[in-house]
């Protein structure tokens, strides 16, 4: 279990980081180890069970029956041997068959033959069954730990991307493996032990012998798997290099830059380095590790034809028959051939075992954010707003916080616009706002009790959100409207209100547009309409609309739309608010001048504060920001009619 430990890791502040050290650890040495061997196991074990029950215990009895029939070949190709050297009266007979006649033994033969055959691609269907449905089940398991998982934390600690990345390459089948290779190694072991007893009657040290001078070539087979599965495990993270160039290469998303820029060589050579270094690391260590191997194996060889050299001379003398050539020649060889398997047997183990921590921790993650024993219900209506009360917050694995002692008052009902220069910390009061994140110090209370005393889903539902980097759904329209709302797609379809909410986003032009309206299949990768990011967007901003919610945050939510359309949003933006807090991060200030208030921000604190009309006459940093960053937007914007009772 050596390799449970990830290498190459050295954050000490993620759960993940903390959790692997303690996994390797805690318990202390080799007990230990034993300890999370077993454990692992247990856990490997019942994922295989609970996927298909039927299919693991036919595989595993499958398994045993081929392992038996090897030991069964041979004692009856000796009596079959046997009862053809009775028609030689020169031979040696004997043997506790020879009543039986040759048909009979042949007959038994050819049915072992036949039975071992027939077993084998029965064997192989069933741990194809195993598989397939073991990877459907870990799957669908690791989709339901991730929906514990209510923030974003996780997903940006790179420790538990390693992790990710194991389960999805590797962790999935190990449930299966540890069973098939588990037991492969309990039956061959079985095998041996039955290989040995026949030869006792050779000579009782002949079988220890020979299984002392195969032992090295087992060590040394142990060796090279748990060192390459080791190392394979350590070379996790340049995996996700080559996955991610990998990705870039083909992906439809990054397609116009790779081939606007030329980048198609670049990610190429980024690929390659990667292959070659991480597969060159393993080169370099499997030959290492293969001289020694060869000369163990050439020891047991050996052993083997001395073996076979002392039977032959046995038979020679008087002192055997014809078919005991034959069963100790093959025994001797098959116990090699058994000490072979089962080195690799033992060995695939630990580096299957190298990758359950990944699994074992992924599954068994808790929830990343605290949940309050007795939830309280989000208030309707919300009656005092929102209030940051001297948040401080860091992304884990910066030192530098983002907010610094921010505080801020969000009343009901009204529309909140945060300023300032990037990195200032706007972002971050959106996913600390949505509970994607908690303060590292300070309280965010909603109505005078902190956001981690109310159920999160049930406060979620209040929150309608557009992100700034806003997800494409290529499913239909339908779909990417109705999702800010399931009710609208479960009930049947509300089609009304979809409509409406396209309606309200500007988007009811593209619906006419597109073919099948609400229906249409939008995204090129299962051969749907393909939009511009504008009407990406737009579709984006309805599905903000679409959900019933008593605050609305919208994150830059007409970076992607054209003058006259944002205009049109602009117009209808008291309506599209009424009764909402709405909160707005924009970098275009002629959003920024809709909203009632304007919060400017810089170092993760509140620098000013007040109306676009009161931050103007006091020639602060807002005023400057506005003079000199958007006078583009302000050209465009005073061309446009803005109703008065909207001009701040």
């Amino acid at each position: 279990m050596g390799a449970d430990r990830k290498p190459g890791t050295t954050s000490t502040k993620s759960t993940t980081s903390t959790t692997s050290t303690t996994s390797t650890t805690g318990a202390g040495g080799i007990r230990g180890r034993l300890v999370d061997i077993l454990r692992l196991g247990r856990l490997a074990t019942a994922l295989a069970w609970r996927a298909s029950p039927k299919a693991l215990l036919g595989t595993v009895l499958l398994l045993c029956a081929q392992a038996a029939s090897t030991p069964v070949q041979l004692l009856l190709a000796r009596e079959v041997v046997n009862a053809v050297a009775r028609t030689t009266p020169a031979a040696h007979l004997g043997g506790p068959g020879s009543a039986v006649p040759l048909a009979g033994w042949i007959a038994a033969m050819a049915a072992t033959l036949a039975l071992g055959t027939l077993l084998e691609p029965f064997s192989r269907t069933c741990q194809s069954l195993v598989g397939d449905r073991l990877v459907g089940f870990v799957t669908g398991e690791l989709v339901r730990a991730a929906n514990r998982w209510q923030g974003l934390a996780r997903f940006e600690d790179p420790d538990f991307a390693d992790d990710l990345e194991r389960v999805s390459s590797q962790a999935a089948r190990s449930g299966l493996e540890v069973m098939a290779y588990g037991t492969r190694a309990v039956t061959t072991v079985a095998t041996l032990v039955a290989l040995c007893v026949p030869l006792v009657r050779l000579h009782v040290l002949v079988p220890v012998a020979l299984v002392a001078a195969c032992v090295p070539l087992l060590a040394r087979q142990f060796d090279f798997q748990n060192t390459t599965g080791s190392r394979l495990y350590a070379l996790t993270p340049q995996a996700r290099t080559l996955r991610y160039s990998r990705d870039v290469m083909v992906s439809t998303a990054e397609a116009g830059d790779v081939r606007l820029f030329g980048l198609g060589g670049y990610f190429r050579r980024r690929y390659d380095e990667a292959f070659a270094g991480s597969v060159g690391d393993l080169d370099r260590l499997r030959w290492r590790l293969t001289p020694p191997m060869c000369l163990s194996a050439g020891l047991a060889g050996t052993a083997v034809g001395a073996v076979f050299g002392y039977a032959t001379w046995q038979v020679a003398t008087g002192r055997g028959s014809v078919g005991d050539l034959v069963l100790y020649g093959g025994t001797s060889a098959a116990v090699l051939s058994t000490v072979t398997s089962l080195g690799f047997y033992l060995g695939f183990l630990p580096m299957v075992f190298a990758f359950l921590p990944s699994l074992d921790r992924v599954l068994n993650a808790p929830p990343d954010l605290p949940e309050a024993p007795d939830p309280l219900p989000a208030p309707r209506p919300i009656r005092t707003g929102i209030v940051f009360e001297d948040v401080h917050f860091g992304y884990p694995g910066r030192d530098e916080p983002v907010l610094a002692g921010l505080s801020l008052h969000l009343a009901p009902g009204e529309s909140c616009a945060l300023v300032g220069p990037n990195g200032s910390g706007k972002t971050t009061i959106v996913k600390l706002l949505l509970r994607l994140y908690d303060p590292t110090a300070g309280r965010i209370l909603l109505d005078g009790r902190d956001l981690r005393d109310y159920d999160l889903a049930d406060l979620r539902r209040e929150l309608g959100v557009l992100f700034q980097d806003f997800v494409r759904y290529e499913f239909t329209a339908a779909d990417n409207i109705g999702f800010g709302d399931l009710a609208a797609l479960d009930q049947g379809g509300d089609r009304a209100r979809l409509l409406a909410a396209a309606e309200r986003a500007g988007a009811a032009d593209l619906l006419e547009r597109l073919p099948d309206g609400l229906d249409t299949e939008v995204g090129v990768r299962f051969g749907g309409r393909e939009l511009s990011g504008g009407e990406w967007q737009k579709l984006a901003l309805a599905r903000a609309f679409a959900r019933d919610c008593q605050v609305l945050v919208l994150d830059e939510p007409t970076a992607s739309l054209d003058t006259r359309t944002e205009y049109g949003i602009f117009e209808r933006f008291a309506q599209l608010t009424k009764g909402r807090t709405a909160v707005l991060v924009s970098h275009r200030f002629s959003t920024v001048r809709m909203a009632d208030r304007i919060v400017v921000l810089a170092a993760g604190r509140v620098i000013e504060d007040g109306t676009h009309a009161e931050l103007m006459a006091a020639e602060g940093e807002y005023a400057r920001m506005y003079r000199t960053q958007a006078a583009q937007y302000l050209d465009d914007f005073e061309d446009l009619e803005v109703p008065s009772g909207e001009r701040r």
